[in-house]
């Protein structure tokens, strides 16, 4: 007797199919068959069968059914092939009958033949096993994701042959069957590689760069995203006509593995917690497909500058045990500090770590238009191999997919610019393998078992240091007190230094003692700091538009006192409300990153601006604010501080003008 699920579920029995009639009957045998040899809760089957809606006869249908199974199987020399054990049930099946389990063998035989013609021959027997689309016909959520994973095993084992093919020269062979399919798998990488060397082994090489093109739309198109280094590497090599394309040799892209391990539970995402081998039969393989690898992180940095400790603390965090929980680093700090630079060059550094890829989205958390958790799976999961028509279209199955796809996988995924915890929670996977780094304005302190690293400005030599790199040293070393200063006015925000570094390189003929004078004008700094589409004024502002009304008028009117720190109280007669609730205020605005804690005891608080911030609520103040309102928050400020505190002073100066 055989079974087979790499296409309809069947059974086979001399030869004869046997008719398994009943939704019920084939739902509870392709889930055995997805576990085979190995104990099946019967809750498993439940969840199977019935997925959320479990009608109170539920349990005695699953006995029902199973019986039912029984019967037919014990009518062709089946009869114990169902065992009840622990709880559930157990199909006990050998290799030779169960078509996916002949289909891993082979593909291990495969992978061990010394001779790539042999092993392209049996490449070629284990792919004739597939008879259409796995577990076809037997439609139930809880085994699609079963049937998508063995799918992209085979497409995986495709991969891996015409791999072997082109290494041995048979260019003239495949190209028809590769274009076939490119165009039923446009978003597969590594088959459109091994199209581009075919067409251009075929002496077809403007089709290969035209290939190539398309293929290239297509990311960019449907992901958003340019071909991965791999597909871009034989692209190279066909412009350059490396002969290395040539049979007996294999770029990254043909010798790209596809790992198939696991265990039969993890096969059909319908797990069988605390199950066992049943005798000694083969258990079913996980069908985990390695599939395509995501390198989705943008370049690093070649100037990057400091960040010793943080990269130290990522690092070990990134290390560490991964027995529980996904390790969550959240980078919190204001717009500019550079927290993107940071994740980025802390990704880098930890790639050896993460084989499997690394994914990157910028989450647009400090526009208007945040991007959506469900738009980021879909990208998400169609650069883990799955085309886009496959893709569900509720967050929560998104979600689950996407959990599925990375179950086991050493992936890193980064996520810049989170604007709370809804937008990164479904982000989230479900295994411990895969690890994420976060940036954000805001601490997100909401995520469970977080890493939290508040990132700050440079100190004053790590200032210094950038503007060198980017201005050039020997500018900076014919003026170094002028430099100082630069990075002064710039108040040690690394993308203000950039930005400064990069004006000073575009004009060569500008001392820096020129840039000082400039930038000494606070009315005019932050039109100074300005290159390009790199802008101080457009980077504080989505922190700014994001408060609250209430937030927005503390902090223009904080512009008052016109001085870099202040005490909490100055809060209430600002807004004219009690203490608690304007320190509540206040303490937005520290969570947004527009205002920094300064120093805090039991019975006194202070806060502080940072330079550039406070320019820019001083511009919002006299844009916004009508001088009313001005005045009136002034005398009231005065009236609540004492005559004698500085800040008292200060706000009395600014009242007499």
């Amino acid at each position: 007797m055989e079974f087979r699920i790499l296409g309809p579920v069947e059974v086979v029995a001399d030869g004869e199919r046997v008719a398994v009639t009943g939704v019920r009957q084939q739902v509870a045998l392709a889930t055995l068959l997805l576990n085979a040899n190995r104990v099946v809760p019967v809750d498993t089957l439940l969840a199977a069968l019935y997925g959320q809606r479990l009608p109170s006869t539920g349990r005695s249908q699953v006995q029902i059914g199973i019986s039912v199974l029984r019967r037919l199987l014990a009518r062709h020399d089946g009869a114990d092939a169902i065992t009840t054990e622990g709880g559930g049930y157990t199909l006990r099946v050998a290799e030779n009958q169960l078509d996916a389990l002949r289909f891993e063998a082979m593909i291990a035989q495969a992978r061990e033949c010394p001779d790539p013609s042999q092993a392209v021959a049996v490449y070629r027997d284990a792919l004739r096993l597939w008879r259409g689309p796995a577990l076809q016909g037997v439609d139930r959520h809880r085994l699609r994701a079963a049937a998508e994973r063995l799918d992209e095993l085979r497409v995986s084992t495709v991969e891996d042959r015409f791999a072997l093919e082109l290494d041995l020269g048979r260019h003239h062979e495949v190209v028809a069957e590769l274009s076939e399919l490119v165009a039923e798998y446009p978003l597969r990488e590594r088959l459109h590689g091994h199209l581009l060397r075919a067409l251009h082994n075929c002496g077809r090489t403007a089709e290969a760069l035209h290939a190539y093109q398309r293929a290239r739309r297509t990311l960019v198109e449907e992901l958003g995203l340019e071909p991965g280094p791999d597909l871009q590497a034989v692209h190279g090599a066909v412009l350059r006509g490396d002969p290395a394309l040539g049979p007996a040799h294999g770029l990254a892209q043909g010798s790209i593995p596809v790992a198939v391990t696991g265990t039969a539970h993890a096969t059909g995402q319908i797990p069988a917690p605390d199950s066992t081998t049943a005798g000694t039969e083969p258990a079913a393989s996980a069908f985990l497909p390695a599939g395509p690898v995501p390198r989705l992180l943008p370049s690093d940095i070649a100037d990057f500058t400091d960040r010793t400790e943080h990269l130290a603390s990522i690092d070990r965090i990134l290390a560490g045990d991964r027995a529980a929980a996904v390790p969550v680093v959240v980078l919190a700090g204001k717009g500019g500090v550079g927290k993107t630079a940071l994740a980025v060059h802390a990704a880098h550094a930890a790639a050896d770590r993460f084989p499997d890829g690394q994914l990157f989205v910028d989450l647009h958390g400090g526009s208007a238009h945040p991007v959506a958790p469900a738009e980021v799976l879909a990208r998400f999961i169609r650069a883990l191999g799955t085309p886009a028509a496959q893709i569900p279209d509720s967050l929560d199955e998104r979600a689950e997919m996407y959990r599925n796809l990375l179950a086991g996988r050493r992936v890193l995924i980064t996520l810049d610019d989170a604007v709370d915890e809804s937008q990164v929670a479904p982000l989230v996977p479900g295994s411990a393998a895969a690890a994420i780094l976060v940036t954000s304005r805001r601490r997100l302190t909401g995520l469970p078992g977080a890493a939290h690293l508040d990132v700050g400005v440079f100190e004053a030599p790590h200032s210094v240091e950038l503007l060198a790199r980017i201005a050039g040293p020997a500018r900076v070393r014919a003026e170094p007190e002028a430099a100082a200063a630069v990075a002064e006015h710039c108040g040690h925000l690394p993308l203000a230094l950039r930005i400064a570094g990069a004006r000073l390189s575009a004009q060569p003929d500008w001392s820096l003692r020129e840039f000082v004078a400039r930038l000494a004008d606070q009315d005019r700094r932050l039109d100074e700091l300005r290159h390009r589409d790199l802008d101080i004024r457009k980077r504080i502002s989505p922190s700014y538009d994001a408060a609250s009304p209430q937030a927005r008028r503390l902090f223009r009117r904080l512009a008052l006192l016109d001085q870099a720190e202040f005490p909490a109280w100055v809060a209430a007669p600002l807004l004219d409300l009690p203490p608690l609730g304007s320190e509540d205020v206040l303490r937005d605005l520290v969570a947004a990153s527009l205002v920094d804690v300064a120093d805090a005891t039991p019975t006194h608080r202070k806060y502080r601006f940072h330079g550039l911030i406070r320019v820019f609520a001083r511009e919002r103040l006299a844009a916004e604010e009508p001088e009313a309102d001005r005045q009136a928050a002034l005398a009231r400020t005065i009236a609540a501080g004492s005559p004698g505190g500085g800040c008292g002073r200060r706000v009395a100066r600014l009242a007499a003008g």
